[in-house]
C-alpha cells in the first residue's frame, strides 16, 4: 500500500510545492516599490545598488537568492568594465580574435571569451542559480559550483539554485577594438522546482532532460522576475527593472559602487530618433521598407523628419 500510495504523495507534494511557488511569484508582483520612500541615504553616497536591492528585499519585492544574483552581477560588471578600460592598453592580451565562432555564428573575441567567464563565475558562485545560458556556449551551464570540495562551498555555494539567468557577456565585442560602447545583457527566470536540470559541460548534443533544460532558458519574456544590461562608455551604467519600473545606476569609481542616477526611467511616447542597420534595407519587407520611408519623410504620426542614429552594439542603441 505504502508504494502504490508514494507516487501520489509525490504528486501532491510537487503540486503542492508549484502553489506556493506561483503563490509567492504573485506576491511579489502586487508588491508596490517607492524609491522615494527609502530613509537615512547617506549624503555622500546617494542611494547605491547594494542598498536599493536591500531596500526592495525588505518590502519583499525581491527575495534574498535574487539579491545574491544582482550583487554578482554588479561585481561582475565592475570587473568587465575594468577589463574594457585596460584593453587598448593590453591588446595582445585583450583584444583580437579567439578562433572560435558562438551560437549566433560571429566570431568569438578574445574578451568575449574573458568576460563570459568572469560573468560566470561570479554567478555560480552564488549557490542560487540552478542553470546558466549565455551567447558565448551552446548549451545551457549547471549554476552550481560543485567542483569545490571545502566544507563552506559544499554547504552554501554547492547548492542548487532555484533561479535561471541568461545573458550576453559582451555585447557589441567587435566595437572594442575602436572604443565604440558596449555592454553587457542578462535576465533571470525562476527555474521550475519539478524538473531536474543537470547538463554536463562537455556534452555534444542534448539529451531529452537537457533539451528540458534548454526550455528553462529560453521562457518568454513575460516569465522574466529581472533583466537590465550594463552599458560601458564614459560612463559604466546598469540599468534594471524587477517588474516595478526601471531604474538607471551609474558607477562611482571613488566608492566602488554603482549609484542611483535615473530613479525612473520611461520611454517618451514619440521619438524623434530610428536605429536600425540600413545596409539590410534590400532584405527587409516592403511594409517595414514603407515604415523606414515614412520616418525619413515626417510622414509619421508625429509628422516630424526622424533622424538615424545607429551604434552597431544593441545596449547602445538601446540606451
Amino acid at each position: 500500500v505504502a508504494c502504490a500510495a508514494a507516487p501520489a504523495l509525490v504528486a501532491v507534494a510537487a503540486g503542492s510545492r508549484r502553489s506556493k511557488v506561483r503563490k509567492a511569484a504573485a506576491a511579489r508582483r502586487a508588491k508596490k516599490f517607492d524609491v522615494d520612500a527609502i530613509q537615512d541615504v547617506c549624503s555622500q553616497t546617494g542611494i547605491t545598488l547594494a542598498r536599493y536591492m536591500i531596500e526592495m528585499q525588505k518590502q519583499g519585492v525581491v527575495d534574498g537568492e535574487l539579491n545574491l544574483i544582482m550583487n554578482s552581477i554588479r561585481e561582475a560588471t565592475k570587473v568587465i568594465a575594468c577589463l574594457i578600460r585596460r584593453a587598448p592598453l593590453q591588446q595582445a592580451e585583450l583584444l583580437g580574435l579567439q578562433g572560435e565562432v558562438n551560437v549566433q555564428g560571429e566570431d568569438q573575441k578574445k574578451l568575449d571569451v574573458i568576460t563570459n567567464e568572469v560573468l560566470k563565475d561570479a554567478l555560480r558562485y552564488t549557490g542560487k542559480l540552478g542553470t546558466m545560458a549565455s551567447e558565448e556556449e551552446d548549451t545551457p551551464v549547471q549554476g552550481g559550483a560543485d567542483d569545490l570540495n571545502d566544507e563552506f562551498n559544499t554547504k552554501v555555494v554547492g547548492e542548487t539554485g532555484t533561479y535561471v539567468c541568461v545573458f550576453d557577456p559582451l555585447d557589441g565585442s567587435s566595437n572594442v577594438d575602436a572604443g565604440v560602447p558596449v555592454g553587457t545583457i542578462f535576465g533571470v527566470f525562476k527555474e521550475d522546482q519539478d524538473s531536474d536540470c543537470l547538463v554536463p559541460g562537455d556534452s555534444e548534443s542534448l539529451s531529452e532532460s537537457e533539451l528540458g533544460c534548454l526550455a528553462q532558458t529560453l521562457q518568454p519574456g513575460k516569465n522574466l522576475v529581472a533583466a537590465g544590461y550594463c552599458f560601458y562608455s564614459a560612463a559604466t551604467e546598469l540599468v534594471v527593472t524587477f517588474g516595478h519600473g526601471v531604474a538607471g545606476f551609474t558607477l562611482d569609481t571613488d566608492i566602488g559602487d554603482y549609484k542611483l542616477t535615473r530613479p525612473k526611467i520611461e520611454i517618451p511616447k514619440r521619438g524623434k530618433i530610428y536605429s536600425c542597420n540600413q545596409a539590410n534595407m534590400s532584405q527587409w519587407d516592403e511594409p517595414m521598407r514603407e515604415y523606414i520611408s515614412d520616418l525619413q519623410n515626417g510622414k509619421g504620426q508625429t509628422g516630424t523628419p526622424y533622424a538615424l542614429r545607429y551604434i552597431g552594439s544593441m545596449v547602445g542603441d538601446v540606451h
